[in-house]
């Protein structure tokens, strides 16, 4: 699970058994955010952008670029 500051709380990202890269927000509420990917993934906050790398159930490189808070805190 990665943690990244977002609006005075942390978001946790993670990947699920069925391969679903997820977003938990302060109130435990999920959102799917990609399906099919592996269970190891990576992440980065650089100049108010999320950065993800990760690779896909069948083996191709994803890159993934939030550029706005689709998982913001309450």
């Amino acid at each position: 699970m990665v943690y990244i500051n977002e609006n005075g709380g942390y978001v946790g990202y993670y990947t699920r058994d069925d391969g679903r890269l997820m977003c938990m927000k302060k109130n435990g509420e999920e959102n799917m955010i990609l399906p099919d990917v592996s269970d190891e993934f990576d992440a980065i906050e650089k100049e108010g952008c999320l950065h993800f790398i990760m690779q896909g159930t069948g083996g191709e490189l994803i890159y993934l670029k939030r550029e706005e808070d689709i998982c913001s805190n309450p």
